[in-house]
């Protein structure tokens, strides 16, 4: 009976419909194939020199997010995108964000956002894990070997279940969110520089926010939450919290890791010392802001990021690496919100259309 647990997948309807996994009914009688359609053939693909992975004895496990307001459905935009590298011979540990606003071809669709490629292929019944793996892969040109993800309530409440974080805040942030669960309909975030207890609606407000001058600013805060959950996990005297945060997660996580996978990476991040801890957030040497038919985008350029990828575990932690950028003034978050037109207010939706020009840090 353990056995079969520990081995089990995880998984409600939604989770396993993103691995492929729901069958769709048969036809009640077969119906001779469609002709097929002429197609325009492609242009051949210019010569380019094969990529060298810039780094090879790792595991790489992908965690991301899905931004979407309390109680919406969402359009299943990723736009927490981290990726775990585990080093086996140091036994160091390095994150790498990758923006959202990332560009890529997606397969049957075309160029766009990195943040829709699960959404696109959960829409079309691929396996959304196995898509999102790949894209995210040959970006950093790392195999992913496993991902997990996560809707952002979730994450509330796994805060919540810990009894909240601690948070090194580099920069003073004002903003406000559409959160229903409140009497006004709106929800106030307003921090200050320094080491700030958060609970969840609180950390959740902090990563998704858009101060800053672009979504790397984003990618540091996302990096930082997610090193005070690690710290948190460890100063947990008796583990009290742990099955409480276990079964918040497993409750709601999309993932193609079983639950024995699930409990030993949980197991190494709790024997974890954070000075073995490495953090990457790209900047604009790494990726160029550009409009595509009226869509701003990150622009990859491969070269530098592998560069910057075979450097990783000589980067500091993540907690440290916002100290040598100016802050922007605490309410640029909600100034953009005010020239945005009523109907903008995806914020989870589509964020970067409706805000400012995307700026190089």
């Amino acid at each position: 009976m353990a056995t079969s647990w520990l081995t089990g997948d995880l998984g409600t309807l939604e989770q396993k419909t993103a691995q492929g996994a729901v069958i769709q009914p048969s036809p009640v009688a077969p119906s001779p194939p469609p002709a097929p359609s002429p197609r325009t053939p492609e242009p051949p693909e210019p010569s380019v020199e094969p990529r060298h992975p810039p780094l090879t004895q790792t595991r790489n496990i992908l965690i991301a997010g899905m931004d979407r307001r309390p109680g919406q459905r969402g359009a299943r935009l990723t736009d927490t995108l981290i990726v775990v590298v585990l080093d086996k011979r140091s036994g160091r540990v390095g994150l790498v964000s990758v923006p959202r606003d990332m560009a890529v071809q997606i397969p049957e669709h075309g160029l766009d956002r990195i943040n829709t490629v699960y959404g696109l292929a959960y829409a079309r019944g691929d396996n959304a894990l196995r898509a999102l793996k790949q894209s995210v892969g040959d970006l950093l040109a790392l195999p992913i070997e496993h991902a997990i993800v996560v809707d952002l309530s979730v994450f509330e409440q796994l805060v919540d279940v810990l009894g909240g974080i601690t948070v090194d805040v580099p920069c003073p942030i004002i903003d406000d969110f559409v959160d229903p669960r409140t009497p006004t309909g709106r929800r106030v975030l307003d921090v200050q520089p320094g080491q700030v207890r958060m609970d969840g609606a609180t950390a959740a407000m902090y990563v998704r926010s858009r101060h800053g001058r672009s979504d790397f600013s984003r990618a540091r805060r996302q990096q930082a939450v997610l090193s005070a959950i690690h710290r948190k996990l460890l100063t947990l005297g008796n583990l009290g919290q742990i099955p409480g945060a276990w079964s918040t997660l497993e409750r709601s996580v999309a993932t193609d890791l079983k639950r024995y996978q699930l409990l030993d990476l949980g197991r190494r991040a709790l024997g974890l010392r954070m000075e073995l801890v490495h953090g990457l957030v790209f900047s604009g040497a790494q990726a160029k802001p550009r409009r595509d038919h009226g869509r701003a985008m990150l622009f990859p350029d491969i070269a530098a990021i592998d560069r910057a990828v075979g450097r990783l575990f000589s980067q500091p932690a993540p907690s440290h690496l916002a100290r040598n950028l100016a802050c922007p003034p605490a309410d640029v978050a909600l100034r953009r919100k005010r020239v945005e037109p009523p109907d903008a207010g995806a914020d989870a939706a589509d964020p970067v259309a409706a805000a400012e020009p995307l700026l190089e840090e």
